[in-house]
């Protein structure tokens, strides 16, 4: 087997528009060094906090088996023949809605909720309103944002109208509620004005207080409700308000009080650990000791236990900057593979996250060095990027990491003129890993080997 060392830096990502700068060659002159040597780019993150970081690294979440299941049910029909679609379908008195809640992140889905709308409105008569979820944490994203209700409002225009509009984490307050049951609140018809509006604002997506766009899906008896949710995201004050009212409930899969229309395909679902037992590997993780029993529970694959083929022990500096010591640790025949976890998101003070930056940099040469001499593989990234406030002095300001995080490879097989970071996201980071150590394909798919007019365009 090969060995691969994963520096994760969690909580560093790439720097949004709205984030006070944080990161600067001389604050990190070794990483910038290799960005510039080596294999450089970015990876997508999903999440904004440390245990959903390892959660996505060890458990392809996003990359639901339920989104399998959607789509093979439109490939080979069966879609049709949906019992919970079948009820939706049925014909309902010209005075009742279906209310469609869908947690929007971008047109990806848009294909989906088509297929479910033709079958459900079919002959186009039915009074169908989709309520917006904004799951973004970015004012960066509004712009995106605009698009996609453009592009949902005219290819879904002829089955459905746009009706409310809220950011994730308004969804459980009384506004809704009322504004469900009374169309109380703001009518922006002009929708982008709206948008811009909160854009101006520096409110976050996913802060947004409700506002609707079309009028006429006041709550009545016998109205039914779909939550086409994608994302987690806690709709309990809706269906409580839904449930006292009489009202039939769907979810596109599992949900407190609702028919689901797909299950996920849990069991074909692997964990990291699980992973390394498989290809008969171990790893050695170092970190600190308050984290250890969390890191274990979504390596596990959210279980609790242990394996042999999992090894934890209290991240210690000195050994790290010591290019012999960790020379002898990766070279004896233990560990195939080492990760190193930091995490500066816990801090909320722009002097300590800088300090603690700094302090990291001071690894990454020595690291880089026995990299190289020992011709292992080695991986810096990030798991997820912070997104908080942090005190400078006395004035509070935003660090916004969120969204990208950085991926630099360095290899002995895999050059800078070559290769380049592939479209990924952080969970492919595992993948990385384990292909690093078993001797497959570097990257379990992080990096993508450059066409020849990819090369030319780059010289």
């Amino acid at each position: 087997m090969k060995k691969c060392i994963l520096l994760l830096i969690n909580g560093f990502g790439i720097e949004r528009k709205d984030s006070v700068e944080i990161f600067s060659a001389s604050l990190m002159p070794n990483l910038d060094s290799l960005s510039k040597k080596y294999i450089f780019g970015s990876l997508t993150s999903i999440v904004n906090d440390y245990n959903n970081g390892y959660r996505i690294f060890s458990i392809p979440q996003e990359k639901s088996s339920v989104m399998d299941a959607v789509d093979r049910a439109i490939e080979d029909k069966s879609i049709n023949s949906n019992q919970g679609i079948l009820s939706l379908e049925n014909d309902m008195p010209s005075s009742n809605k279906i209310h469609i809640f869908y947690t929007m992140e971008d047109v990806k889905k848009l294909f989906q909720i088509r297929e479910l709308l033709h079958i459900i409105n079919s002959d186009k008569n039915k009074r169908i309103y989709l309520h917006i979820v904004l799951m973004s944490s970015s004012i960066d994203d509004y712009n995106e944002i605009d698009k996609t209700m453009s592009k949902l409002a005219f290819e879904l225009g002829e089955y459905c109208k746009i009706g409310i509009v809220v950011g994730k984490n308004k969804i459980s307050e009384e506004n809704i509620t009322k504004t469900i049951l009374r169309e109380y609140g703001e009518h922006w018809v002009e929708y982008a004005k709206k948008i811009e509006t909160l854009k101006r604002d520096a409110v976050n997506p996913q802060d947004a207080n409700v506002f609707y766009v079309n009028g006429g899906f006041q709550l009545t008896k016998g109205d039914k409700a779909l939550f086409l949710n994608y994302k987690n995201v806690d709709f309990s004050t809706l269906t409580s308000v839904f449930t006292s009212n009489g009202i039939d409930l769907y979810s596109l899969y599992e949900m407190a009080n609702c028919v689901h229309l797909f299950k996920k395909d849990e069991q074909n679902i692997e964990c990291f650990i699980s992973k390394l037992e498989k290809t008969n590997s171990k790893a050695l993780l170092l970190t600190d000791k308050e984290k250890i029993n969390d890191i274990n529970f979504y390596l596990n694959g959210m279980q609790v236990g242990t394996s042999s083929k999992m090894v934890y022990a209290v991240r210690n500096i000195n050994l790290l900057k010591n290019k012999e010591s960790f020379k002898n640790l990766l070279g004896d025949n233990q560990y195939d593979g080492v990760i190193i976890d930091f995490n500066i998101s816990s801090y909320n003070k722009i002097d300590e996250i800088k300090a603690k930056l700094k302090e990291i940099d001071e690894i990454i040469k020595p690291l880089e060095e026995v990299s190289i001499e020992l011709g292992v593989t080695f991986i810096i990234s990030s798991l997820f990027g912070m997104y908080a406030s942090v005190m400078d002095g006395p004035v509070q300001k935003t660090v916004n990491f969120s969204g990208k995080v950085p991926c630099i490879v360095i290899s002995k097989d895999f050059d800078k003129k070559n290769y380049s970071i592939a479209d990924k996201d952080t969970y492919d980071l595992s993948g990385a890993f384990l292909s690093s150590i078993t001797g497959q394909q570097i990257g379990g798919g992080i990096l993508h080997k450059k066409s020849a007019l990819e090369k030319l365009l780059k010289k």
